[in-house]
This record gives C-alpha cells, sequence and structure tokens, in this order.
C-alpha cells in the first residue's frame, strides 16, 4: 500500500514539473478546473485539484469528484499505474473489475492527454539519458515507477528493489 500511496503522491509532483517544462501541458491545464480522484475500493486514495494551471493533491477522499478511478487494491492500483504498455493495463484492468471508472468521461479522456506529457520527449537542450529505455510509455506514470525500481540501499547496505507488487 505504501508505493501505491507513494505513486499518487508523486503523480502531482510530476503533473506540475511537465507543465513547467512543456508550455503545450501548460495550454492544457489553462482555464481548467477540475476535481478528480484515484483511490482504492477500501478507501485509500488522493484526489487531486486542477486549477490556476497548477495541480494540488491532498490525501482522501473528496467528496463530489468530476470523475474516479477506483482500483481493486492498492497493489492493483501499483500495478497497473506503472506498467510498462499502461494502456494496455488499463484496458485489461477493466472487464475484470480491477479498475472502475466512474464520473465524466470527457474529463478522463482529458486527464488521459494530460498524463500524455508525463512521457513526451524533453527538449533537445534538457536531454538526459538516465536509467533504462523504455520503448512503451504507461499512459499514466512511467518515472515514479522507474525511481520506486533505482530505490538506494538500505539499511545493511542491501540495494532495495520494488519490482514486483
Amino acid at each position: 500500500m505504501l508505493k501505491f500511496k507513494l505513486l499518487l503522491w508523486m503523480l502531482q509532483k510530476l503533473l506540475n514539473r511537465a507543465i513547467r517544462r512543456n508550455p503545450d501541458a501548460a495550454a492544457h491545464v489553462a482555464g481548467k478546473d477540475l476535481v478528480f480522484q484515484i483511490r482504492t475500493v477500501d478507501g485509500t486514495g488522493r484526489f487531486y485539484h486542477v486549477a490556476n494551471g497548477r495541480v494540488a493533491s491532498t490525501a482522501g477522499i473528496h467528496p463530489g469528484p468530476a470523475f474516479t478511478l477506483t482500483f481493486a487494491d492498492a497493489s492493483t492500483g501499483f500495478r497497473i499505474l506503472s506498467a510498462r504498455d499502461g494502456k494496455s493495463a488499463f484496458l485489461q484492468a477493466l472487464p475484470g473489475k480491477e479498475l472502475v471508472i466512474s464520473g465524466d468521461f470527457v474529463a478522463v479522456m482529458w486527464f488521459q492527454a494530460l498524463t500524455d506529457f508525463l512521457n513526451a520527449a524533453k527538449p533537445a537542450q534538457d536531454r538526459r539519458v538516465r536509467g533504462r529505455n523504455r520503448s512503451v510509455s504507461p499512459p499514466v506514470i512511467q518515472e515514479p515507477a522507474r525511481l520506486l525500481e533505482d530505490a538506494p540501499a538500505g539499511r545493511g547496505g542491501r540495494r532495495q528493489t520494488f519490482r514486483g507488487v
């Protein structure tokens, strides 16, 4: 559950970074006022408020979001949100009720377009090669999963990895 919570917290940071660095992402959120949430069935989750060209997030459940992505449990949410082929993972999760999307589907599509900016190529002057090359980018979160996989050594000098859920 901790990995899922960390992933949700990092999403807000990554979205704001994409908005700062990419003028197209900034234009995409300009003038938008929207609340959405990502949660589990048992109530673990976070809601995000897009307003004034920024994304803010708060732990907990919002009483009236525009849309909600509800995962069966935290490990399923982490697996789907950090999958290499995220679009496929999302589509496979829907029929089995591992993921339930409720609310305004136009807003969901808007959010999907926003997450595409997370994996967009950086401008040529800011390009850095880090981590392993991922040829298929997921719809939501690629970089947090890489950060979790490349975690520093823990107690006793052993490298901590979070590859499996």
